[in-house]
């Protein structure tokens, strides 16, 4: 079907002006070039994006190219990731955005991939051969995004010499708990970039004690999860005269599913704060002011499924006292926001598609994936929402059709224009074109 030529040459333009922000961190033209074909193919191969699919993608005979982009070329890695923070701030960041801490993994057969080793993921829901990648990502009212990337360095590989020198790593890098690269990763965001936010959120992996205070020193609010057997105290005074809280005795502490189990039905507030597939998705949620440490006071929240009393999850909060149940529950929501990126990211720009062993090769590919989903995200919020939810609900870039001559190395577009056209030949009403993606003076 025949592609709208506007909209074709709008996302090419928006394409290059982004493209145009990394430029200053590939000092020579070969990396340069290749870059921004490596982005076009994460987003524009019909199939897996492995080396060969990728250079058939955008015109190269062979892969060579984007093998010495991930494995030889001279670039800043640093400098392009925080610019791509940058970028996401632009597009994204508001004073009142969250921070989203998840792992995801990248399933693997071999040894020899830096980090892999049979391990918990949640990608396939058990333990197998595979790396874990530690993310931080972002939410806010503007979208998603994800914005930093480590991968996880079991101690096995840390203290093996001969393995570490094979793939790469780092002389200098040392183990780290998923949690101390969470910390790492925000704190770049935050002090040395400056990216605006206000809430933290994550698993339960990272709902200890100590990044808990160390998110509080970066004048972050949080919601983190917590297990069952977490225990709290009292605040002192707070239920006085509430006989229904008898069971707690004061100056003791009691595990979170106690107090869960016993509290009165007065505490519970049924609330819609998802929105699911079929319908909105309720919840039973319950807030209460407890000491989470020895001299801290914060909020401990609860939610329970309509269906099931058994299933529940608990969270601790320095939100202020002022905090609305409705506020805490929400915000501990946005965590499934990294998941979305996730799923797009594999999906649509190939984050899980790499055919990488060494540590740098690995850290490049993800960040220029990243990149790609970063630039989808943002394109994809300048075109009509109206067409948007007719036509592009599960987006996807591909390449043009076969008569086009694949020395077009910009031909880019939307897997879902095709379905865009077919509705404006329908109604034969004038498509919207994209608002600009850049705003002037932003490359």
């Amino acid at each position: 079907m025949k592609i709208d030529k506007k909209i074709l040459a709008r996302v090419e333009q928006e394409m290059d002006k982004y493209h145009g922000r990394f430029e200053k961190y590939f000092p020579r033209s070969e990396p340069r070039e290749q870059s921004r074909k490596y982005l076009q193919g994460l987003l524009s191969a019909q199939d897996r994006r492995n080396g060969w699919e990728l250079a058939e993608t955008v015109g190269d005979s062979v892969p060579d190219r984007t093998q010495r982009l991930l494995y030889r070329s001279s670039w800043d890695l640093n400098g392009v990731l925080d610019e791509h923070i940058q970028f996401a701030a632009e597009q994204v960041g508001t004073p009142h955005g969250t921070f989203v801490i998840d792992e995801t993994g990248f399933l693997k057969s071999g040894k020899s991939s830096a980090g892999v080793q049979r391990q918990y993921t949640g990608t396939a829901g058990k333990i197998t051969n595979c790396q874990i990648g530690v993310f931080l990502g972002y939410a806010s009212g503007q979208g998603s995004m994800l914005l930093d990337r480590r991968l996880y360095m079991p101690k096995v590989w840390c203290e093996d010499v001969k393995k570490r020198e094979k793939v790469q790593v780092p002389k200098e890098l040392t183990f780290a708990t998923k949690p101390r690269q969470a910390l790492e990763m925000l704190r770049h965001a935050v002090s040395d970039l400056g990216f605006p936010g206000r809430w933290v959120v994550g698993d339960e992996v990272y709902g200890g004690s100590v990044f808990r205070a160390e998110v509080a020193k970066l004048e972050l609010k949080y919601v983190l999860a917590v297990s069952c057997t977490d225990t709290v105290k009292k605040v002192p005074g707070e239920f006085s005269g509430r006989p229904l809280f008898s069971f707690w005795p004061e100056e003791t502490s009691m595990s979170v599913d106690r107090i869960a189990r016993n509290i009165p039905d007065r505490c519970w507030h049924s609330l819609v704060t998802k929105a699911g597939e079929r319908a909105p998705i309720r919840y039973l949620w319950a807030a209460i002011r407890v000491m989470i440490a020895t001299a801290e006071e914060g909020w401990l929240l609860i939610r329970r499924s309509l269906s099931d009393r058994d299933e529940m999850a608990f969270y601790f909060s320095n939100a202020p006292a002022e905090t609305s149940v409705k506020t805490l529950a929400r915000i501990a929501l946005q965590r499934a926001e990294i998941e979305k990126c996730f799923s797009e990211a594999k999906t649509e720009a190939g984050m899980d598609e790499y055919e990488v062993r060494l540590w740098p090769a690995w850290y490049r590919h993800i960040t220029l994936s990243m990149m790609a989903h970063a630039f989808l995200s943002a394109t994809k919020k300048t075109f009509d929402h109206a067409i948007l939810r007719q036509c592009l609900p599960r987006a996807r870039c591909s390449s043009p059709g076969s008569a086009e001559p694949r020395r077009h190395r910009k031909r880019l577009f939307f897997h879902g224009l095709a379905k865009v056209q077919s509705q404006k030949e329908i109604t034969g009403n004038e498509m919207s074109l994209p608002r600009p993606l850049l705003q002037s003076g932003s490359t």
